[in-house]
């Protein structure tokens, strides 16, 4: 076996490799790195290897944080100053929303801010706080007690009531003051109706004695059409106006007061008087075989218009027995003429 060795102990040449691998065991021929000699490492600790150095510096390390870990300042949160500890000695939780004692001034958290929780010795528990009377409006009507936030005068008694009583009967008057109030609306009714039909009658008689009849027909006409009533399934382009007065053996059942009413153009004599008498309702016996049948009568002459029954209203107007928005007469009777007298 051929070696040779320096001065300060290290191995630095092995010759016979062949020997080695015979004599000795694989595991001693094959040492790791990390446990060998470190060859730049200083001289105070060359006798150490890798493993042992990197130890050494791990030892260190840990040792320096530790100590700075020690003498650094104790962190601070992000807000120190949020919320209080309880004043409890038994509890001190930190609450964030505190409650102070109305008695010690004392913050406490909210298990223990009541006075009887916490002991207060401040509290005093034999005095009764006062009470503030109550502010609502108790109603004014007998046996109800309901009460209300806001005050509701009545406004002729000026008394307190509840929603439930505010129609007490303050504002309802007997029979007799209804009566009263009745006949007095009543009165202008009347005298409106009694100068509407002297100004009617005396517009009538003006139109009578115009010598211009074509306006004075016009006139007579937008009169008619203002008041006119009549079935509602004739069309506008269709309808032609008549002032119609009632039959006066019935004025007893309905009034003597003439209406304007509106009818198809093209319909007969006899569907006009049917449609006349439903709206005057009034009985109409023209399909039996009885006398005193319902008539067309002219208003300005008392003649019939057309005892045919089946005359169409157009053949009337083209030979100018009729105009649009004429008086006629509608009565029971079979005689060719009425009084003119009885239709005023």
């Amino acid at each position: 076996m051929d070696s040779q060795v320096c001065g300060d102990g290290r191995l630095l040449d092995l010759i016979d490799e062949g020997w080695r691998k015979e004599k000795l065991p694989i595991d001693d021929i094959l040492v790791p790195v990390a446990e060998l000699p470190d060859p730049e490492s200083d001289n105070g600790d060359s006798h150490m290897t890798l493993k042992e150095l990197e130890q050494k510096w791990n030892n260190l390390a840990l040792g320096t944080l530790s100590e700075n870990h020690l003498h650094s300042p104790t962190p601070k949160m992000e807000f120190p100053n949020t919320g209080e500890c309880c004043a409890l000695d038994d509890c001190k939780q930190l609450d964030f929303l505190p409650f102070k004692c109305d008695h010690c001034h004392l913050t406490f958290c909210k298990d223990h801010f009541n006075a009887e929780s916490h002991k207060c010795s401040k509290s005093l528990s034999d005095v009764i706080s006062s009470k503030e009377p109550s502010s609502n409006f108790v109603c004014s009507k007998q046996d109800c007690k309901e009460t209300s936030l806001t005050e509701m005068l009545c406004y002729k008694c000026k008394i307190h009531f509840c929603l439930k009583h505010r129609y007490h009967g303050c504002f309802e008057t007997n029979d007799d003051e209804t009566l009263k109030k009745l006949k007095k609306w009543q009165i202008p009714k009347k005298q409106f109706a009694q100068a509407k039909a002297i100004v009617d009658q005396e517009v009538s008689d003006s139109l009578k004695k115009s010598k211009n009849t074509a306006m004075a027909n016009k006139v007579q006409l937008m009169r008619v059409k203002s008041v006119a009533v009549g079935p509602k399934n004739v069309p506008m382009n269709e309808r032609c106006y008549f002032l119609v007065y009632p039959p006066v053996t019935i004025l007893s059942k309905v009034t003597s007061t003439p209406k304007g009413i509106y009818m198809n153009k093209n319909w007969t004599i006899g569907k006009i008087i049917d449609s006349t008498a439903d709206i005057f309702k009034i009985p109409n016996n023209n399909n039996t075989s009885t006398t005193n049948k319902l008539h067309l009568f002219n208003h300005n002459t008392g003649e019939c218009i057309c005892d045919k029954m089946d005359t169409p209203l157009t053949d009337l107007f083209e030979n100018s027995l009729l105009i649009d928005g004429q008086c006629i007469i509608l009565e029971y009777s079979d005689n060719a003429s009425v009084d003119l007298t009885l239709y005023k």
